[in-house]
């Protein structure tokens, strides 16, 4: 899974993604739209280990776990912020209801 996602954002083959290939990517993923230049370069520093400007298939495969691990985090985090939200606004909803059918009687 890991060698076709490098495959998949090494365009031209050559066993190394460049800094073209990852705004690419990045273009792709932010919808065709052109990628903040800082995420670009957060990117390629990220995986690029020894810091020459490209990211070998070595480099690529050291990184991943780490960033999967993080990604994962992120979702986890996202989706309970998420759910947390959606009872909060589910509460505020009902509250609304009964506000609007009036007073409760005792």
């Amino acid at each position: 899974e890991i060698l076709k996602a490098f495959k998949s954002i090494d365009k031209d083959g050559n066993g190394y993604i460049n800094i073209d290939e990852v705004r690419y990517m990045l273009t792709t993923l932010y919808g065709m739209k052109e990628p903040p230049e800082e995420d670009v370069k957060r990117f390629v520093k990220r995986f690029d280990q020894n810091q020459d400007g490209k990211i070998s298939l070595e480099e690529f495969q050291k990184a991943m776990p780490e960033v999967q691990k993080e990604v994962r985090e992120e979702i986890k985090k996202n989706s309970a912020a998420s759910t947390k939200s959606h009872s909060s606004l589910h509460r505020l909803r009902r509250k609304h209801v009964r506000s609007a059918a009036g007073p409760t009687k005792k």
